[in-house]
């Protein structure tokens, strides 16, 4: 599965509902995703889910969360949107998968939505890992596929720059999960991704957090990933904006600002 991204048509959801105390999403199942991708496919598949019926009259804001994660935990930033203008969505996969594949599949699903529901704008928020996979998507929609639809990125917490634990897991884990390799710093996926610019058609306003207990194993971190990672040289240059704050990994989804930081966005681009 993780190198073919032609994934059979019975595991893609496109445009299903859902709801953010929908037990499809809830944590057990994203940490199947995770170690278990396969069973994770095959029970629930993948795809992008609508929080609300499909309103034409919307713009199409999408939550990609990272790796072991699940959509819920945007669920706080995507509820501080204007729920007059935007209609919320997210990408729900087991992040156990190559991401490639994972971007490949996404912009597959897009393109559908695109054809079945006939927006021609949305807006992209993603968290940790889901950033990596939602500028690979991006770069696929925009410069393969020549459309224009995303019109504005945000992230919080990304590693831009790769994660070296993974390195290590590659190396040293009796088992490997596939999407290490990709997180690896030294990853080609991380090299193709800065390959192309999103500059200057689409704006990304780049967040990260910076709270981290000392650690002995890593660098200064929002206790998850490295500042340095986050503030990747590459990604920061590509960015229209960036800005830190004293939040966690987690706690960055779950700030006021960081609320008023996506809808700031959101107002620029729209």
């Amino acid at each position: 599965v993780e190198n073919n991204a032609n994934l059979a048509s019975s595991l893609v959801k496109i445009g299903q509902p859902a709801a953010w105390d929908d037990p499809l999403i809830d944590q057990e199942n994203a940490d199947t995703g995770f170690w278990k991708h396969i069973t994770f496919l095959k029970q629930y598949g993948l795809g992008v889910y609508f929080m609300a019926p499909f309103d034409p009259n919307k713009i199409p804001v999408l939550f990609v969360n990272g790796a072991a994660g699940t959509p819920k935990a945007c669920k706080t930033l995507a509820e501080s949107l204007d729920a007059d203008r935007f209609q919320e969505c997210v990408y729900y996969y087991p992040s156990g998968i190559r991401l490639n594949t994972l971007a490949t599949a996404l912009n597959k699903i897009i393109n559908r939505l695109k054809r079945d529901h006939g927006f021609e704008k949305m807006g992209v928020v993603a968290h940790s890992m889901g950033g990596l996979v939602s500028r690979s998507f991006i770069l696929k929609h925009l410069v393969e596929d020549g459309k224009g639809t995303v019109k504005v990125f945000v992230s919080y917490s990304t590693p831009w720059g790769g994660v070296a634990a993974a390195a290590k897991g590659v190396e040293q884990a009796p088992e490997v999960i596939p999407s290490w390799y990709d997180v690896d710093p030294k990853s080609e996926f991380l090299k193709k991704i800065y390959a192309d610019s999103l500059k200057p058609t689409i704006p990304h306003f780049l967040f990260f957090g910076y709270r981290g207990d000392c650690s002995l194993v890593m660098a200064n971190s929002d206790g998850t990933i490295e500042i340095l990672s986050q503030l990747y040289m590459r990604a920061q240059d590509d960015a229209v904006f960036v800005r830190g704050q004293n939040e966690d990994h987690m706690s960055i989804l779950e700030s006021e600002r960081s609320a008023e930081y996506l809808n700031m966005a959101l107002e620029a681009a729209f």
